[in-house]
This record gives structure tokens, sequence and C-alpha cells, in this order.
């Protein structure tokens, strides 16, 4: 009876372990280098033409000047702590809390810690608007203080999206990582702060280099990989509704749609039957061993 018992429990454990994927955080396959963290949004209409993320560097000691932002701003901690000053109020945020700031509020964003402190801040901007404003002075470059550590280019959004959440992770792909095919719930902004990646999208491949930013629009359907040879970076925002999931790997991983000359780390699909069922068939005949070890006579 307990070898029967191991060897149902050997089936189930390969049944649960090849069932598909569906919603989750993040795709498999790179590296969480910041944790996921969320934050809501009251009011969060998606009325926005163009976008860019910055990840700047604040020093002990460091403060910006009084400014503000021309579209809607959402700004991640990722090291240290950040301390704002809006009016005589202060609020402070440690590593992986936020907060986000409305078009044309006033206000000043300083490191009053003794450690180095660095943010990450992606602007939600209508077509033309500055991205920072200084004593009535617009600009397209962050407030001065902080050490502008990446700025990615400025892109074009071409559809609006309604949110009420935002969430933010940096990510890490390791040369030859790979997603699995998958989509995310809401819009999504990656931009690329190290090395190189490409995105496989409906047949075909885009290369986005450090700097490059790209959208992905809601149940957009993609692979995304490291086919270099030194590591990649990304900065990831997903403007999501309340209650929509952040990533859901797709069922059906053909593998025509995926890079064929690049090992498929932590991928979930492909075509796992022939893998699942060598696994299943040693799996059993270590089993079958077993059983024929308790059987024969001494």
């Amino acid at each position: 009876m307990t070898s029967l018992r191991l060897i149902a429990f050997i089936i189930a454990a390969l049944a649960l372990w090849a069932a598909p994927v569906a919603a989750q955080d993040l795709p498999p396959g790179p590296t969480p280098v910041r944790p996921l963290a969320r934050m809501s949004i009251e009011g969060g209409t998606g009325r926005f033409e163009e976008v860019q993320t910055l990840i700047l560097d604040f020093p002990s000691g460091t403060w910006t000047p009084l400014h503000s932002h021309g579209g809607l701003t959402l700004v991640r901690v990722l090291e240290g702590e950040m301390t704002r000053r809006i009016g005589s109020a202060e609020d402070v945020f440690r590593s992986g809390e936020g907060w986000v700031e409305t078009p044309g509020d006033v206000h000043a964003a300083g490191n009053a810690g003794a450690a180095l402190a660095r943010v990450q801040v992606t602007f939600l901007l209508s077509q033309g608007a500055p991205l920072t404003t200084v004593a009535g002075t617009p600009s397209a470059g962050a407030p001065p203080g902080p050490v502008t550590s990446y700025q990615s280019a400025r892109v074009a959004v071409a559809t609006t999206t309604r949110f009420d959440e935002a969430a933010t992770t940096v990510l890490g792909f390791a040369p030859g990582a790979w997603t699995p095919l998958h989509s995310h719930g809401g819009l999504t902004l990656v931009a690329v702060t190290e090395g190189q990646m490409t995105v496989r999208s409906a047949g075909r491949e885009t290369i986005y280099r450090a700097g490059d930013l790209w959208i992905e629009q809601p149940g957009d359907i993609h692979a995304a990989g490291n086919a270099t040879s030194t590591n990649a970076l990304v900065a990831v925002t997903f403007l999501l509704r309340q209650g929509d999931p952040v990533t859901t790997v797709a069922a059906d991983q053909t593998p025509a749609q995926l890079p064929r000359a690049l090992p498929r780390t932590g991928e979930t699909g492909g075509s796992p039957a022939p893998a699942l069922a060598s696994i299943a068939a040693a799996a059993l005949l270590g089993a079958g061993l077993y059983l024929r070890r308790r059987t024969s006579p001494v």
C-alpha cells in the first residue's frame, strides 16, 4: 500500500508541475533585481500621449529645489530613503515605497539619510509638456540636485488607457535568458537601462538598446530576452486597473514563435510533452524498480 501511495504521489507531482501557468506577478526567466511594488493612483484616467523613465541618484544631503512636473509622475524608491516636502509637510519613503505627483504639484524631494538614495521615476505626459519646471522655467530634464544615472527616450503612446494602480520593478536578464510567451493586464512601459533586449511578437523581432523604451499594450502576447553575451537590465512600469493580473503566461507556447537559437530560460511552455514524458517514464521506472526490490525474496 505504501508503494502504491508513492507512485500516486509521483504522478500527482508531475501533473501539478506540468500544469500551465496563468495569472501571476512576473514572467519566469528574468531575475527580479527589485521586487514588484504597487501603488494606488486616485483618479488615474490615463490621459497622456508620451512616456519617459528616469533613474535618479541622491547622495546624502542632496535635495531638489521646489519644482513641478508636466504630467502624472510615479516615483519609487529603489535604494535608501527619500523625503518629500509639500509646503510645511514632510513624508518619508523607504526602499520599495513610492508616491504619486499630479501635474503642477509644487514640491521638493531629497535624501536626509546617510546612505545613497536611488529612485525610479515614470512620467506620463501630454504631448510637448515639459518634464520639469523650476521657478517658472520649463526643462526637458530632471530637477537640479540629483544625478541622472539613466534617462530613457521620450516615447509616444498610441492609445489611452484607464488605470487606478501602478506597479514597478527592475528585472535582470542574464545572457540567453528569455521569458515564455506572455501578456500583461495593463499598459506596460519597459525601459532598457543596461545592455540590449530582444522582443518577439507576432512573428516579428525588435531589438532595444540602453536608453530605449518600448510599450506593450494590454493583452499583447510576446516573449522578451537577452540575445547577447552581456547582462541586460530593464526598469518596468505596469499601469493597471484594480484586480488586473500583472502577467499571464500564454497557454500556447508554439515553438515557431520563440527564438530558436537561445535557451528559453524559465519557460513553462514550448513543447513540453516529450520532456515530461521522459521525466514521467524515468519516475515510473524508478518506482517500478523500488517495488521490485521491495517484493523480491531475500
